[in-house]
C-alpha cells in the first residue's frame, strides 16, 4: 500500500512502515508542515495514498468521507514514545488486511481498531 504521513506521526514512522514493504511519504519532504489539512488531504487523493495521522480532523467524515480517499487512519493515543507509535501501526499494518483500511476511516487505538466505511 501507499501511504502519506502526516506531521503529527514521528519520522521514524515513514521507515517503520517501509520496513513492511509499503511506500510512504512524509507530507514534512513535500508540503510545510504548517500545510492546511486540504492540501495534505488533496496530495493523498492525486497520489492514491491512505492518509495515517494523529489529526482527528480527518475522522470528521462530513469534511473527509471515507469512502472517496484511499483510506484515512486516525490513530487515538495519548503522550507515546515514537517507537510505541511505531509497534501500534506495525503490529496494525501486519494483522489487517487492506481491504480493510480502502475506503475507510479507521480508528487506530493501542488495543483496538474501528472501521467506518
Amino acid at each position: 500500500m501507499n501511504f502519506l504521513i502526516d506531521a503529527s506521526l514521528p519520522r521514524s514512522t515513514k521507515t517503520a512502515i517501509e520496513a513492511l514493504g509499503h511506500n510512504a511519504v512524509d507530507v514534512r519532504d513535500i508540503l510545510s508542515p504548517a500545510s492546511p489539512d486540504a492540501d495534505i488531504a488533496s496530495m493523498a487523493l492525486d497520489e492514491n495514498r491512505v492518509i495515517i495521522t494523529r489529526d482527528f480532523d480527518f475522522a470528521n467524515i462530513l469534511l473527509y468521507p471515507p469512502e472517496k480517499y484511499p483510506g484515512i487512519i486516525v490513530l487515538k493515543v495519548r503522550a507515546l514514545k515514537p517507537v510505541e507509535i511505531n509497534n501500534i501501526i506495525e503490529l496494525f499494518l501486519t494483522t489487517t488486511s487492506p481491504e480493510t483500511i480502502s475506503h475507510s476511516l479507521i480508528i487506530l487505538e493501542p488495543n483496538r481498531y474501528r472501521v467506518k466505511k
